[in-house]
């Protein structure tokens, strides 16, 4: 199971729908898709952002996947891909994700106290509920258990220290672990790795 990749080669989606290619978001993460990462020359390249917006790096399977941020409904950001995936993020976990081959939908989050606050809970239990596509499983319940953990020595987390951030493993009783690499000065998730299924694992980065 799998993003459609790679994202940067694929942007048929904005130029078949009008109302995508109108969208701003849309039109600046398809322009982005255009970009090369290397030279003719086979150098390795950068990538240019706008800096009007807000990206988010997927690491699926070995390979980069980029999303913009569309919007924050209600405290949960909604991330593009250039072919039409959709990520929703609250307090730095899964808030639901379309258009890949496992979906969340109508994922219920609690409301979670700060990250500062959970590490100094030591402990810190939830549960999740949500629809898993396909199979038709239908208000799935999923009980979490938080605990706060040293810096990781191996991670995707690229260009910051590990040292600077706060870790976090969360235990499922379905799904393997997840990390959460967070920034507590801001109260905000810069870096993770989850699961969406046994056999579908990414990590996730923000960008700017």
């Amino acid at each position: 199971m799998k993003f459609r990749l790679p994202f940067l080669l694929c942007c048929s989606i904005f130029s078949g729908c009008s109302t995508l290619g109108d969208n701003p978001i849309f039109t600046t993460t398809a322009q982005l898709a255009k970009r090369e990462f290397g030279s003719s020359s086979g150098k390795s390249g950068r990538l240019a952002f706008d800096p009007h917006y807000h990206y988010l790096q997927l690491i699926v399977n070995g390979q980069a996947v980029y999303l913009a941020l569309g919007n924050v409904d209600h405290g949960t950001e909604v991330w593009y891909s250039a072919q039409g995936e959709v990520l929703r993020i609250r307090n730095g976990r899964m808030a639901g994700i379309m258009g890949t081959s496992t979906e969340w939908r109508n994922v219920v989050l609690p409301e979670f106290p700060s990250w500062s606050e959970i590490e100094r809970l030591k402990v810190y239990r939830w549960a999740r509920r949500m629809d898993i596509m396909p199979g038709y499983k239908y208000g799935m319940l999923d009980q979490l258990t938080l605990h706060a953990i040293a810096p990781v020595a191996s991670s995707n987390l690229h260009e910051i220290d590990p040292s600077r951030l706060a870790w976090f493993e969360e235990s499922s009783n379905h799904l393997p672990p997840s990390r959460y690499a967070v920034d507590l000065e801001k109260n905000l998730v810069v870096y993770a790795e989850t699961c969406l299924s046994q056999d579908f694992c990414f990590s996730w980065q923000r960008l700017r």
